[in-house]
């Protein structure tokens, strides 16, 4: 993961142009009711943090593994002054209530761009769903393709993604309410942006 931790600076200006509405859509999807928490992971530089706050989150705890993106997003929450984010490193296969300051599961999860970049993805889908109270609503931003194209093969190179892995199918299988939708996408995704939500059984 060293390289999110050297283009942690320059993330904003280069790439998050190009996942601005479909972020937008996937917590949309997390139908956030006034005070709840909500989890983002991986949170990158923070920018889900406005629109989560926006949406109604009483609490936003925002976790990722490297940290120059961690770096980044603390230095985003104390520009903003928001007392009601906080950002924590943690690895998503092992990361626990404890590890965020947490004593209840949290209301909503959000994963943006994460499940093809990590390692033992499956396990660390586990361990967030685990994370969320029964109840609870997930929402999954990423990029889907049967076949990895020129950007697809970018993708391992730069980002260590594999937009070939069914990232939504876990959501599917434990999950109410499960819907995938496919939004906006061009050819420099690599693949099918989609967002995946559904409710955990109560």
């Amino acid at each position: 993961m060293g390289y999110y931790d050297l283009f942690a600076p320059f993330y904003d200006g280069s790439v998050e142009q190009h996942y601005v509405a479909q972020r937008a859509a996937a917590i949309d999807s997390l139908a956030i009711e006034a005070g709840q928490t909500v989890l983002d992971l991986p949170c990158g530089t923070g920018l889900s943090f406005a629109g989560l706050r926006a949406a109604g989150a009483g609490k936003v705890v925002g976790v990722d593994f490297a940290q120059g993106m961690v770096k980044q997003a603390k230095k985003r929450v104390d520009e903003e002054g928001w007392s009601d984010v906080d950002v924590v490193q943690g690895d998503a296969r092992t990361v626990s209530l404890g590890d965020l300051n947490l004593e209840q599961p949290v209301d909503r999860l959000l994963i943006c761009l994460g499940l093809t970049c990590f390692p033992d993805w499956e396990a660390a889908f586990d361990n967030l769903w685990g994370l969320l109270a029964p109840g609870g609503r997930c929402s999954i931003l990423d990029i889907h393709a049967e076949k990895r194209g020129f950007y697809g093969l970018v993708a391992i190179f730069a980002a260590q993604a594999d937009v070939r892995r069914p990232v939504w199918r876990p959501l599917e299988d434990r999950s109410e309410d499960f819907s995938r939708v496919d939004v906006e996408s061009t050819a420099l995704h690599g693949g099918t942006l989609f967002v995946a939500s559904g409710q955990k059984p109560a």
